[in-house]
């Protein structure tokens, strides 16, 4: 049996929005400088580890609440949207936070204060920033066939640690 995570948004379309779902996905993926590998002068091989970046996936049928999740994700679009909007992502997190100051000014500071760095649960709470994944919007067909396409949100983070 899974356990229930809870996950939110902030867009300023939206303020803070939280999720309730059975499970997402959580990849991380090392970026290099051109290639893996490089040869030095005396035929050894140096990594050329850029640093790891972090994808995440929420899918629609893990959802609890998915009037929620579509509110979110229209949230998200016109936050992106947005002609002359400088913002290029928005923030996920990992848990459900409380902010000493929940107006749109703290969100636009580079340092966001907590309440506490643990959730109601007791589970850490993690920020991240993050934009929308190219493969999260496309147009799925099919012809003569049944399809079980089921819709979900990617993100990418969008600094490397």
């Amino acid at each position: 049996m899974s356990t229930l995570k809870t996950v939110s948004f902030f867009t300023v379309a939206g303020d803070l929005q939280t999720l309730k779902v059975s499970s997402y996905d959580v990849e991380t993926e090392l970026l290099f400088f051109n290639k893996a590998f490089d040869e030095a002068i005396d035929g050894s091989l140096r990594q050329n580890v850029r640093g790891t970046r972090k994808k995440f996936s929420i899918f629609y049928n893990k959802c609890l609440e998915t009037s929620t999740m579509r509110s979110v994700l229209n949230n998200i679009i016109t936050d992106l949207n947005v002609e002359g909007n400088d913002r290029g992502s928005f923030t996920f997190f990992q848990g459900t936070p409380s902010f000493i100051d929940s107006s749109t000014e703290v969100f636009n500071t580079s340092s966001v204060v907590f309440d506490s760095q643990f959730d109601a649960n007791g589970e850490q709470i993690v920020q991240h920033t993050v934009t929308i994944d190219s493969s999260t919007i496309h147009q799925i067909q099919y012809t003569n066939q049944i399809g079980t396409y089921v819709p979900k949100i990617n993100m990418i983070e969008t600094t490397i640690t």
